[in-house]
């Protein structure tokens, strides 16, 4: 421990000694990029660790240690070296667009040293009443250190830093620790240190939204949505498409019907997304009173505070009527950064047909008749978007098949749910929004009612864990489905 202080107060006086190095072309390349390059990307927790530490392990002149070699107060003390030496220009970079990249600790987000600080020592006070907490906030920390070196210290700082030996955790290699893992190896913590420890840890390997999204980019030709919209759609098969009773679903029903109109809000740039539909399928199995039943819901992605699933005022109305409200991802997920990513449909395949061409004739949708290019991708469920050669959206589905542009059929019974949005390019413009478009409604901010969606963290009773990993492309292109 004594050797460690001493490399910091070396760090501390070499950084300081020395003019601040300008950001390079290179350093803000790498803070504005949203989707890592495909050497850093894995399909899965596990797949994203392992890469991440052979890119760390041969980086020339990094010393590295396995992160179990460190303790939760070595951490700390590397990151306040590393809090020194950041370039704040780049902090102003991820703040800007409200990126999984800020700066935070024990789950908040702050580049102020007094809060750090405060947080770090709260922490601390906890970990030393519940030890068994350690080894869950270690793990986080490792990740956070590995996210402040990468993304915030410019290359010209690395290499001094790396001159005077600093010493850089690999990633931890355990099991990714779920709220369930972390009850299991710490019964005897009280639940609110727990639930501390565990929103920490999953704000800190907030990296994996990126990283772990397996969204690798397969094509270039599809235009990115805006930063900022609202459209209107119409959205074909179950909502929501889960229950509680496991793959297939009992309670929704896999028919296609007849379609409901559907407007949704959504801000790139606030991380944060409002999905108003006009009729929702029976949620009578959350055991909630006030449950829709074919009536009028909202599904709110807020990147401060979790998903919720409300009842509105009337249809197609983001005011909350205050009769029902339950959580679908916790705040923190690290499966869940919030809004799905504007270039979601970079990671696709453009289709070509026999002649080399890339449109495909004979659609026929509810808004749009004519051309389009159509992109696909494939695992436990097919995922298809199609656009007009202009690059407007036309539609987005996902199900047991891959329907071109023939008429959509239901699936199977237990098999993946064809569901799709059928979208009014008229409608799909960019438009500015708000922070309090998608404030929490107060119905919201206490409810105990779980509706916890396939995919994310909260997965944690044995009712949710049987879903497919991947069951919607809005959550898979948002991160959500990790293998």
């Amino acid at each position: 421990m004594q050797l460690f202080y001493l490399v910091a107060s070396l760090v501390l006086v070499a950084v300081t000694s020395t003019p601040v190095p300008q950001l390079d072309a290179g350093d803000m390349m790498r803070a504005v990029a949203k989707v890592p390059r495909d050497h850093l990307l894995g399909d899965s927790h596990s797949s994203m660790v392992f890469k991440l530490n052979t890119q760390l392990r041969n980086t020339d002149g990094l010393d590295t240690k396995p992160c179990e070699s460190f303790t939760v107060e070595s951490l700390i003390n590397l990151q306040r070296t590393l809090f020194s030496s950041r370039e704040p220009r780049l902090q102003e970079t991820y703040e800007s667009t409200v990126d999984n990249r800020r700066l935070s600790a024990v789950g908040v987000f702050t580049d102020k040293l007094e809060e750090l600080e405060n947080l770090w020592a709260k922490e601390a006070k906890t970990l030393e009443e519940y030890p068994e907490l350690k080894a869950v906030a270690r793990d986080g920390k490792c990740h956070e250190a590995v996210m402040w070196w990468v993304h915030h210290i410019t290359d010209a700082t690395k290499k001094e830093l790396q001159a005077v030996g600093l010493t850089i955790p690999l990633l931890a290699t355990a099991k990714k620790h779920t709220e369930h893992s972390i009850a299991l190896s710490a019964p005897a913590s009280s639940e609110e240190a727990k639930a501390m420890v565990h929103k920490s840890y999953t704000t800190g390997i907030g990296c994996s939204a990126c990283h772990a999204s397996g969204a690798t980019p397969a094509n270039t030709e599809s235009k990115e949505w805006p930063e900022e919209l609202s459209y209107n759609a119409t959205a074909y098969g179950a909502f929501p498409f889960w229950d509680n009773t496991g793959a297939g679903c009992t309670w929704c029903d896999p028919a296609l019907g007849d379609g409901q109109k559907i407007r949704v809000k959504y801000s790139a740039k606030l991380n944060s997304e409002l999905l108003m539909h006009t009729s929702c399928g029976n949620m009578g199995w959350t055991g909630a009173t006030g449950a829709p039943k074919s009536s009028p819901c909202n599904h709110l992605f807020n990147s401060k505070y979790g998903a919720f699933i409300y009842t509105p005022k009337s249809a197609l109305s983001p005011e909350a009527d205050g009769n029902f409200c339950c959580r679908t991802y916790n705040a923190g997920d690290s499966q869940f950064p919030g809004a799905v990513p504007k270039d979601w449909m970079r990671s696709m395949t453009l289709y070509k047909n026999k002649t080399g061409g890339d449109t495909v004739q004979g659609f026929s949708g509810d808004y749009y008749t004519g051309d389009t290019k159509y992109y696909w991708s494939s695992g436990v469920v097919q995922f298809w978007y199609l656009e007009t050669k202009d690059g407007i959206p036309v539609e987005q589905g996902e199900g047991c098949s891959q329907p071109g542009v023939q008429k959509r059929e239901a699936c199977a019974y237990e098999a993946p749910i064809m569901l799709y949005h059928d979208y009014d390019p008229k409608s799909f413009i960019p438009e500015s929004h708000s922070a309090s478009e998608f404030d929490l409604p107060d119905v919201c901010k206490n409810t105990k009612v779980s509706c916890a969606a396939p995919g994310g963290d909260g997965t944690s009773t044995k009712s949710v864990s049987q879903y497919s990993p991947v069951l919607t492309l809005h959550g898979r292109m948002s991160g959500v489905g990790g293998k």
